[in-house]
């Protein structure tokens, strides 16, 4: 009998985090978490169109729960990059249909309001922990992410990781932030 693929190796072991019985109820926690931070505008559920769809799939539009836009202090942090998009889900969800959900958003131009269209550098789904081996690999090069919120009290933190590597981190009690280096910027071949 062969024994099950660890959780960390295989695809099928990341799954969603926390209590959230509805997409709805995810959304408002990390809108919450978002603003407390103070280092995002927060722009709600933006409607988008993929611009490089796979051959003979569906043309759609898209929407996303959250386009991030960073304020000045996180610029004034030494944050390099440029907007993100965030993707909600109800906990206890595998990441497979939600990877490739994402996958074709990182692909997508999306519309604020104001008529303003722009791509993001990274696109992360919320509540996902942090991937490890080739899943992670695969979301590094695409600049797809996980975001996580580690509650405890003295050292929790919101979590943004592209991969394996630490893209932000925001400590809750202390305000502290810090900004990785994540990889995937290369393209052809390796």
């Amino acid at each position: 009998m062969m024994e099950e693929e660890s959780s960390y190796y295989g695809t099928y072991g990341f799954e969603s985090e926390g209590d959230f019985k509805t997409e709805a109820e995810s959304v408002a926690f990390l809108k919450e978490l978002l603003k407390q931070t103070g280092l995002f505008t927060v722009y709600n559920e933006v409607k988008g169109q993929i611009i490089q769809p796979r051959p003979f799939v569906e043309k759609v539009d898209v929407r996303i729960d959250f386009i991030l836009s960073p304020k000045p202090k996180l610029m004034n942090a030494g944050w390099p990059y440029g907007t993100m998009g965030v993707e909600c889900k109800k906990s206890g969800l595998k990441i497979n249909k939600a990877f490739s959900q994402t996958l074709d958003y990182s692909h997508s131009v999306w519309k604020l309001p104001s008529g303003f269209l722009f791509m993001c550098e990274f696109h992360f789904l919320w509540p996902f922990p942090k991937t490890h081996g080739f899943l992670a690999s695969i979301m590094a090069q695409n600049k797809i992410g996980t975001l996580h919120n580690d509650a405890r009290p003295d050292w929790g933190s919101l979590k943004f990781y592209c991969g394996e590597t630490k893209v932000l981190k925001y400590r809750h009690s202390t305000g502290e932030i810090a900004i990785g280096k994540p990889h995937g910027n290369n393209s052809g071949s390796r």
